[in-house]
């Protein structure tokens, strides 16, 4: 049932829209075990294996596939560095941006935002240049 919901999604996004950006996002590297080795085991490893399975279940990387399927040469995808560091408002990016998991609030022009909608607008932004975050 998943697999067509998706199909219906990514149609429709298709039929809608003549550009769809999209985050990309390493799922295989977001996915790595958190095992480790012998010598040095990995630190909540139950946690991140159950982030693990939500990642790979929700089949993020499988949305972007079919939106390559059904809008041929409209999907963009955007790097995920800074998106959600970098303010929509003016541009700024700091790691003291990003408030909480749900708090956006840009440390020079005061802007807030829920932090994941303001990275959605940088996203939808498109790839404008990212400038490197403050600090070393």
């Amino acid at each position: 049932m998943q697999q067509q919901a998706l199909r219906d999604f990514a149609t429709a996004m298709g039929n809608f829209f003549r550009l769809i950006r999209v985050e990309d996002l390493k799922i295989g590297q977001m996915t790595r075990s958190a095992r480790g080795t012998v010598d040095a085991p990995g630190r909540h490893v139950q946690r991140k294996a159950r982030l693990n399975r939500g990642i790979l279940a929700h089949g993020w990387g499988l949305l972007v596939r079919r939106l390559e399927q059904k809008a041929p040469g409209r999907v963009e995808k955007v790097p995920a560095a800074y998106t959600s560091q970098r303010c929509s408002a003016c541009g700024h990016v700091a790691s003291g941006n990003r408030e909480s998991q749900a708090v956006f609030r840009c440390v020079a022009c005061g802007h807030t935002a829920n932090a994941d909608v303001n990275a959605a607008r940088n996203i939808a932004a498109g790839s404008l240049g990212v400038s490197r975050p403050d600090g070393p």
